[in-house]
This record gives structure tokens, sequence and C-alpha cells, in this order.
């Protein structure tokens, strides 16, 4: 039996050997690692103010290790695995060099380890030592703390876990395969293939199922997350950089590398020694793998190539689906023969590829299992919500409650009292059934049909064994606020659909500023009596009719300032691109976030009452004295409704009205009088809470202190 010296002994020369790569492997990661640390550090470090930016790095220093926010990083820890890998195992590839390591006196399984093991340290200790480095320069530059360091830590050993990932996966491609660029290749379609698969799913219900909506994560999501090595590298990475790893999901990637390791182990053992030169390490395999490549990849093809080429409808889709997997049945045939003229050995393969691509068109195609007439038993549905995209559009939301905010969006608020959500979505279905769905409810397709009387809504039924089952339904508008309207007579539920303003917790408020929609007039700002304002604006919300929301015109509207202690900082430095007006200016955190959107309505009478006392008073309507010209822009819809044989007459013979061929038409008002008409006419743009609230026209003020105003023009 081999010793544990000679073991050490020989995974020292096979180092030696492969020292071409441990020298690269050690460059790449000092120049990736400890130089871009020191670089990027004096770049934000080294002005005249250094100390504001210190907590800013001290929060990217982990990312730099496992290459999270320096994607060069990882780029090479995904070159040096498949490396390691490749330049272990590729002997077994040569027959002449696998019959002399298998002819040494030493088992497979022991050439495996020693391989193994050399691969591993050739990157581990490189790594190591640049993140050594790393927390080095760190100190150097006075902003490593125990808890940078702590972090640190947890992010290296998430950048050996994706390393580990990627080597194993690796592995498992060489010895799966009889060239090593058929190993490559292999190791690409393992790393992608199980995304690739649960991709298809979601793919597919978007083109073919009108009720699907892709606004919810569901299982595939996270199959094509988790399922396969590519998306399990990521997780690697960018989990051990959150404030909180989870415990479940490191348990998860070390199985899915045991996993990797053990097959890749138990296939060597078996490896034929005549596999060498040939494609597939094992030739019964071939048709095997080559169905189960080709018909996921014909179809992602297929559809990645209809929606480049912009084609309408699905009937193409079955057409370049056909020709992907006759093209692709092809290129396999040929990888694994390397002569034309065996292209069509593997028909029997080929044929089940392509009756399998159709089976599965077919199936979405006509609906076979009834995705879209489907609705649980109503006793088996615990709650319901309905939701309209109108919902995110209504209010603004803050980047720290961005969670929150995406169970509200994906979803909406759930009820117990399902009765009217479920009588409501069976209306929905019903609509789909005559031929009206949130895909064509504006296409003017459907005969009969006015698109504005319905809208477009989500609905989310949460059923008592847990799961979830989410669609999109047309139903019409007015039923929808009757059902939203009966909802809200629960004042819990009232409160989640009016999120975030009871989100937000007392002692996060800063200040409250209120602006009238009617021209140019004064801001009143609260900051010492906020809280009692902010309560009487609760109290109207709570009070409110919900028809309110969706059909009045705001008086005002409402923002509100509120701490928040991370403003969406991205990565590389830059604010998130988020509704808030936190900026790091020279890396000075600024008041906090703000809250706009925030209406105020004539029943408002807390909010009415406290502004009043505060001697603050809210306008009605634009003065007509301090209007320079009005233009109104009048749609193609605006103009063929005869809109314009109301107003025109009443107007004076100064008003102007322009028409454009490929543009909206132009009203333009200058004179005194003809304002005046008009000013009477005009409300607060303000779509409500169920959108679409407002005439097709809309018009721009122009105030002779430059001051501009845009509102909706009435009949």
């Amino acid at each position: 039996m081999t010793s544990k010296i000679s073991y050490i002994k020989l995974i020292r020369e096979d180092i030696r050997h492969r020292g071409w790569l441990a020298a690269l492997t050690g460059m790449v990661l000092f120049l990736g690692m400890p130089v871009y640390a020191m670089l990027y550090m004096d770049s934000y470090l080294g002005g005249d103010n250094p100390a504001v930016w210190t907590e800013y790095i001290q929060d990217v220093m982990p990312m730099m290790v496992n290459g999270y926010s320096v994607t060069y990083v990882a780029y090479a820890i995904v070159v040096l695995g498949a490396l390691a890998a490749l330049t272990g195992y590729a002997y077994i590839h040569s027959r002449e060099r696998s019959d002399f390591y298998h002819s040494l006196p030493l088992k497979r399984g022991q050439w495996f380890v020693i391989r193994y093991f050399s691969g591993l340290i050739i990157f581990v200790i490189p790594y190591t030592a640049g993140c050594v480095l790393t927390v080095l320069a760190g100190v150097a530059y006075h902003i490593m703390t125990p808890e940078v360091f702590g972090n640190m830590a947890v992010a290296a050993g998430g950048g050996i876990l994706a390393f580990l990932v990627i080597y194993n996966t690796c592995i498992l491609a060489a010895v799966l395969t009889g060239q090593t660029v058929t190993g490559i290749l292999a190791a690409l379609v393992i790393a992608v293939y199980p995304t690739l698969l649960f991709a298809m799913v979601p793919m597919l219900k978007s083109i073919f199922f009108k009720t699907y909506t892709a606004a919810v994560s569901s299982l595939s999501d996270w199959l094509m997350e988790y399922a396969s090595p590519a998306g399990i590298f990521y997780n690697a990475i960018r989990q051990t950089v959150s404030d909180t790893v989870s415990p479940a999901s490191m348990i998860f990637i070390v199985l899915v590398i045991i996993i990797l390791f053990t097959g890749a182990v138990l296939l060597y053992r078996v490896y034929p020694a005549e596999a060498a030169g040939r494609a597939l390490s094992f030739s019964g395999t071939a048709p095997v793998f080559k169905v189960l490549i080709c018909i996921p990849a014909a179809l992602f093809c297929g559809i990645f190539i209809n929606q480049f080429m912009g084609a309408n409808g699905t009937k193409w889709l079955f057409v370049l689906c056909f020709l992907m997997v006759v093209l692709l049945c092809a290129v396999v045939e040929f990888i694994y023969h390397q002569d034309l003229k065996m292209l069509l050995k593997g028909w029997r393969s080929s044929l089940i590829c392509t009756g399998a691509v159709f089976a599965v068109l077919c199936v979405f195609r006509f609906d076979l299992l009834g995705y879209d007439t489907y609705i649980p038993a109503e006793e088996k549905v615990e709650s319901m919500s309905v939701r309209t995209d109108s919902f995110s559009g209504y209010y603004d939301y803050p980047a720290s409650l961005s969670d929150e905010y995406e169970e509200l969006r994906a979803y909406g608020a759930f009820t117990d009292n399902t009765a009217s959500v479920y009588l409501l979505a069976k209306e929905g279905i019903e609509n789909f059934k005559n031929g009206i769905n949130v895909q064509n409810m504006h296409s003017g397709e459907v005969e009969g049909f006015d698109s504005e009387d319905y809208i477009g809504a989500t609905f989310c039924y949460k059923l008592k064994s847990g799961r979830k089952v989410v669609r999109d339904y047309c139903v019409n508008r007015e039923h929808l606020l009757s059902v939203l309207e009966e909802l809200c007579k629960d004042d819990e539920y009232r409160q989640e659909l009016f999120f975030p303003v009871f989100a937000i917790e007392e002692d996060s408020l800063l200040s409250i500023s209120v602006k009238d929609s009617y021209g140019n007039s004064e801001e009143a700002e609260f900051k010492e009596e906020k809280d009692a304002f902010f309560e009487a604006y609760k109290k109207d919300l709570m009070e409110t009719d919900i028809r309110t929301l969706a059909d009045a015109a705001p008086i005002a509207e409402m923002w509100i300032s509120v701490k928040d202690s991370y403003a969406g900082m991205s990565i590389n430095g830059m604010p998130a691109a988020a509704v808030s007006d936190v900026a790091y200016t020279g890396g000075t955190e600024q008041e906090g976030i703000t809250l706009g959107s925030q209406y105020i309505y004539e029943g408002f009478e807390h909010t009415l009452a406290y502004l009043e006392e505060s001697g603050y008073t809210l306008r009605r309507g634009i003065d007509p004295e301090e209007v320079e010209s009005i233009v109104i822009y009048l749609p193609d819809a605006a103009v063929e409704s005869g809109i314009l044989d109301t107003i025109l007459p009443e107007l004076s013979d100064d008003a102007q009205y322009m028409s454009y061929p490929d543009m909206d038409d132009e009203l333009m008002i200058r004179s005194q009088e003809d304002i005046r008409i008009i000013a009477d006419r005009l409300k607060a743009m303000n779509s409500g809470i169920l959108g679409d609230n407002g005439t097709s026209m809309y018009a721009e003020v122009q105030f002779k202190d430059g001051y501009t105003f845009y509102g909706y023009v009435t009949e």
C-alpha cells in the first residue's frame, strides 16, 4: 500500500509537472486581488477626505476576494478551476499515457486522489496568499476591523466553494469523455444544462399561455438558480458576501460538490481503457446524451431566434424548432463520429428528439394541461390577493423596503375573505374563454369589447397546502373596484394595500413636504409637527373610499422623508437606481430618502384640517391670471371622438389648431379669455390607483414665472 509519504511525494511531483499552472494561478490572483484592492482603495481613500469612504470600502472588501464585485476574479476562478481539472485528468484521453499511469503499482482511486489534491493545492495556496495580502493591504489603509476580517474570511470560503464547484464539474466532464475538446464541451453542458432545462418552462408559458405572469418567482426560477453548477457557483459567491449567510444554502452547495466528486470517482474507476480518443467514454450513453441535449437546446434556440427576428405568432416557432433539432442532431452525430457520412447513423435518437420537440410544443400550444382555465377548488384556497400593475406605479417605494415591496408588487395584499375575489377570478376565466385576455385587451381584436371598461389584474391563490397559484386575468374595472371596496372594510387589508405608508416606523420619519397640484405654489414643510401630520394622513387613508383613489383627482402631493441606513448603494460605489434621492456626495450620506406620490384628496378631512390649522391653504384650481399659455395635445383617438367639436366653439379665433401626420395634434391657446375657459377644465395628472383616470388629451401649461404644469383636459 502506498504510504502517506509516497502520496505527498507524488502530489509534489504532479505539482512540479504542472508548475506553469501554479505560476499562472499565482500571477493572476496576485494582480486580481491585492494589487487591484490597493489601486481601488487608493482611488477612494487617497483624496483629501478619505474618512467619508471608509465605511463603503469596508463593505466592498469581502467582495474583492471572491469576485462578487470584481468580476475579473470570478472569471479567473472559473478558468483556473477548468485548467486544474483538465490538466490533471487529460492523460486519460491518451491511450499511451493512460496505459503508462495505470501500469504503475497504484490503484485507479489512488491516482484520482493524487491528481485531485495536486490540482486543489495549485489553486488554494495562491488564493489563500492573495486573500492574506488583500487583508494586509486593508490594514495598510487602516480600514481593517475584526468584523471586516470575519466577512472577508467568509467570502474567501465562498470563493473556495465556487472553485470546487467548477473543479469537480470539469473533472466529471473529463471522465465522461475521451477527448479534451469534447471534455470542455461536456463541462459547458453540465454547467448550464439544468438552467437551460428549467428556463424552458417559463419561456414556453410566456409564449403560449395568456394568463401566465412572470412577476412572481416560481419553482422553475429556484431550480434555474440552484440546480446547475453555474447557478451554484454564483450563489457560493453571492451569499458569502451578504449580511447573513444561509447555512442551508452552504450545506446544499457542499452536498452538490460531494455529489459531483462522487460521480467523478465512480466513473473514473470504471473508465474503459479503449475510451481514449472517442467522443464519449461510454459509447452506450451516446443516444441518451443526444436526446437529453438536443430537445431543450432546440427549443431554446428556436425561441431565441423567433424572438430575435420579431416573428408574430407561434407558427414560425414550430418551423424554427424543427430546423434547430435537425441541425443539432447532425452536429452531435458529427462530434460523436467526426465523419459526415455518419450523420444519419443515430436516426432513431434523432427521430425521438424531433418527436419530443413537437410534442412539447403541442402541449403548450393547445394547452392540453388546461393551464389558462385552471382554478383551484374554492375549499382548497386559504387566502387570495388581487393587484394591478397600476398599484406599483401609484406609490413610490424606498430601497430599504425592497423586500416588502417585491412581495406586494408580486401578489398584492392577501385576504382570507376570498369569496368576492374568487368570483372575480372566475369572471376573468370566462373572459379568457371569450377571447379576452391581458395580452389582447387593448389590441382591438375582440369585436364589441370596450377596453376602457376592463383592466388587467394578477390573482394569487394561496392554497392550504402552502402552494401558490398565480394568474393574469382581464376583468371589469368596476367589478374590481367593488371587490377592493369590500376588502378595504378590513383595516388590516387596507393597511397592507396602502403600503408603504403604514410600513414607515415613527422613529424613521424625518420630515413631510406638501405642495398643491395647481401651479407653482409654495411648498409647506413639516419637521417638528411631522408626527401629528402623518397620523392625520394615515387616518384619512383608513377612512377614505377606495373609489376616491381610483377616480378622483388629487389636490396635492405629499413627500415623506425617512431615514435609510444604506440607501440602496450598489457594489460599484454609485448610488443604486431606486426611487430615492439619497446620494453619496464625496461619501457623505445625505439626510434620507424621499417617498413621493403620496396624494391628498378633497375628502381627506383630517389632513386638510391640519394644513388649514398650520396656515397652509391648498388651491383647488389654476389661476388663469398666472398663466402665459396653454398647449393641448390631442392624440388621434381624442380627435376621432369629436371632443374638438365641444371645445373649439367656446374659444376665440386666437386659438391655433395645428395638425401633424405622425404626431399628436396641438391646440395653442394664448388669449386670457380662452385660458380662463380651458383652466376650468384642467385637473391634476394622476392615473389613480387603478390607472387610466383621465382623458386621452393632456395640456401643457406655461406659467408667467416660467413654471410648467401638465394636466389632463376633461370634457
